[in-house]
């Protein structure tokens, strides 16, 4: 498992902010810049690690785990981890 670092969470916050819809739906979920980390750090943790495991925990119930995540937030939460871990848009 990789630990994100502040770089790293620099650069997902562009992407997000670079993002319109992304930027609409994380702007109407009010939360604290650490929760922020920690469902990103949760995303990091769960496609490095947990992914592998049998069975996978759902990577929903991942995000729960931080905060609760309706489909859509987790969708967009796992669409942005994606984008950032390829290089997209930086």
């Amino acid at each position: 498992m990789a630990t994100l670092t502040d770089s790293d969470f620099t650069q997902i916050k562009h992407l997000v902010r670079n993002d319109s819809n992304a930027w609409t739906i994380f702007q109407t979920w009010s939360l604290s810049k650490a929760t922020w980390k920690a469902l990103f750090q949760a995303a990091e943790t769960w496609f490095v690690s947990a992914f592998n495991t049998t069975p996978a925990t759902s990577f929903k119930a991942a995000l729960d785990a931080v905060v609760t995540t309706t489909a859509n937030q987790a969708k967009w939460i796992g669409k942005i981890w994606f984008m950032w871990r390829i290089g997209i848009d930086w």
